[in-house]
């Protein structure tokens, strides 16, 4: 997915009107407590007692393990190896994961700074809208054993007119030292029934900012976390807030940000 983004421009992104559903965060501590009673109870309604067992207590307990790409370490998880030259592929039995990992050697001298974040991000949402996705997180990152780079998490409609997304956490991490750009890559998808996470937090959201027009709220709903002016491909919706990860712990954006990022924020290093 490698395309040209060191450069130097960017442009400034106007400022948008107010949002009354992502302006209801951080959540009080009523409103998030609305929303837990009614997810629960939806739950209720629609599953039978050991289903909600299964989904309310769902974990990955992946054990440690050694991924390496070139000079870079990171832990794989465990999940099942499959080395390629100058890459690495993992695939998750438990969820279908896919991890991928490579290293590029980059023709044009890398220096510290040469892109902006603001650059970035807007390279990265140009991607994701290429393939009618959008993108929920892009930050910068710099971990306890010296690794640094640029961390997203994007999605992507399935293929094929399956219904639902696919999310996708992504590093790009440079060695200076040695010119080398290394990308990881991992893909997790839905399980179950599509859009539930989506779908069960419409209408207690719609409740509390006491909206009863749905065109309205649906107007509402999408928004760029860092373009709120971008209404192209696929953007974040309020469902998909991290404040809502612990009640859907099965979903795939959930797992990204509570287990593998973690996992990998905390593992990544470079060789000796």
């Amino acid at each position: 997915m490698l395309k040209k983004f060191f450069s130097k421009k960017s442009k400034t992104n106007p400022v948008a009107p107010p949002n009354p559903l992502f302006d209801l965060f951080p959540l009080s501590e009523t409103n998030h407590q609305r929303i837990a009673t009614f997810v629960k109870e939806m739950f209720e309604r629609m599953f039978d007692e050991e289903n909600i067992r299964q989904m309310t207590n769902f974990t990955l307990e992946y054990p440690v393990g050694t991924g390496k790409v070139a000079k870079l370490l990171f832990d794989d998880m465990g999940w099942q190896q499959e080395q390629k030259e100058g890459e690495l592929v993992l695939v998750c039995q438990q969820t279908g994961g896919y991890f991928h990992a490579t290293a590029i050697q980059v023709q044009n001298k890398l220096k510290h700074g040469q892109t902006t974040l603001p650059v970035y991000r807007q390279w990265l949402t140009k991607q994701y809208i290429d393939f009618g996705g959008g993108v929920v997180l892009c930050e910068r990152f710099s971990n306890v054993n010296g690794v640094e780079g640029f961390e997203s998490i994007s999605k992507i409609p399935k293929p094929d007119s399956a219904q639902g997304v696919d999310y996708i956490y992504f590093l790009n991490i440079p060695n200076f030292k040695d010119n080398i750009l290394y990308q990881i890559s991992i893909k997790m998808f839905e399980q179950g029934t599509k859009g539930l996470r989506d779908n069960l937090l419409m209408r207690p959201l719609m409740d509390i900012a006491e909206m009863t027009n749905s065109e309205e709220f649906m107007k509402h709903y999408f928004r760029d976390p860092y373009d709120h002016t971008n209404r192209q491909g696929l953007p974040m919706n309020v469902s998909e807030k991290e404040a809502f990860d612990h009640l859907y712990p099965f979903h795939p954006l959930s797992i990204i940000r509570q287990v593998i990022r973690k996992r990998l924020m905390d593992s990544l290093k470079w060789e000796s």
